[in-house]
């Protein structure tokens, strides 16, 4: 299930969610092929079986509600979030402050470098603007490094 998904894996289950919705949005994929296929892409991607569609295709309730095109977005925000921190992480000692429980430096800093700006910029200009460079994922790729591998 996505939402009890770890976050090395949980991508892998956006990935499925998007080939399937863009397949069946271009007609490539029958509504009523849809749980088989579900299957499918997750013992390739996860080597999981899938035991019902509610555990399974049936598990988010986006595309029941007519909402496509919206679980890329979660990965989005993973990879934003890493970029963001890896610069906050520089520039104030983010792990520092966790550690100690100091919100008061994040909390500027994220005020300084984002909140104060609202709407202003686009998502892509805000990020290059408080990171310097374009969307990269290396940033989420070090960053589960970090976590889950050199521990």
């Amino acid at each position: 299930i996505r939402v009890d998904a770890d976050e090395v894996t949980y991508g892998l289950h956006i990935i499925a969610r998007f080939e399937l919705e863009k397949a069946l949005l271009k007609g490539d994929l029958k509504v009523a092929d849809l749980s088989g296929a579900w299957a499918e892409k997750m013992e390739k991607l996860l080597n999981i079986k899938v035991k019902s569609d509610r555990l399974g295709v049936l598990q988010d309730i986006h595309w029941s509600m007519g909402v496509f095109g919206y679980f890329p977005t979660y990965a989005l925000g993973n990879l934003y979030a890493a970029q963001i921190s890896a610069i906050m992480e520089d520039e104030i000692d983010l792990d520092y402050h966790l550690k100690r429980g100091e919100l008061a430096p994040i909390r500027e800093w994220l005020e300084r470098e984002i909140l104060n700006y609202g709407s202003l910029y686009k998502p892509k200009e805000l990020l290059e603007k408080v990171t310097g460079s374009s969307l990269k994922s290396s940033h989420f790729k070090e960053y589960l490094t970090k976590k889950y591998l050199e521990r």
